[in-house]
């Protein structure tokens, strides 16, 4: 019964001569739209320090536990300073919200120490 949206309840009047009728009165379910907590964030030294946070834990508005798909993951660059994680978090009606998790990298070192060396006649900065 957790998914319907509608529910019927039936009530049959009869009077001696057995004559009836049903009556019905039936309720709309509408399920509100759940609340996220804030999106969150770290600061790491390196890219690879990086790990998949758990994630938070939502409920939507009846109380049941939603469970989170994902992450999907952007900005895969090793030199770029930040790095998103997205979970998509969808309810019984369909009620969607997508919560970020951001890694901001502060390279204590330079990232380029990382890197293989470039040969000598490379003209360009990587």
């Amino acid at each position: 019964m957790r998914l319907r949206r509608h529910r019927d309840l039936y009530w049959n009047y009869a009077d001696c001569e057995g004559n009836n009728h049903n009556w019905v009165y039936t309720y709309t379910i509408e399920y509100e739209d759940f609340t996220m907590p804030p999106d969150a964030g770290s600061t790491v030294e390196c890219f690879s320090d990086v790990v998949i946070p758990v994630p938070p834990v939502v409920y939507d508005n009846c109380g049941m536990l939603i469970t989170p798909t994902g992450p999907s993951v952007e900005n895969l660059c090793r030199l770029r300073r930040h790095r998103d994680l997205y979970l998509n978090y969808a309810d019984c009606e369909g009620n969607t919200t997508t919560g970020v998790y951001t890694y901001t990298i502060e390279y204590e070192t330079s990232p380029c120490r990382l890197m293989p060396d470039r040969p000598s006649n490379a003209s360009a900065m990587w």
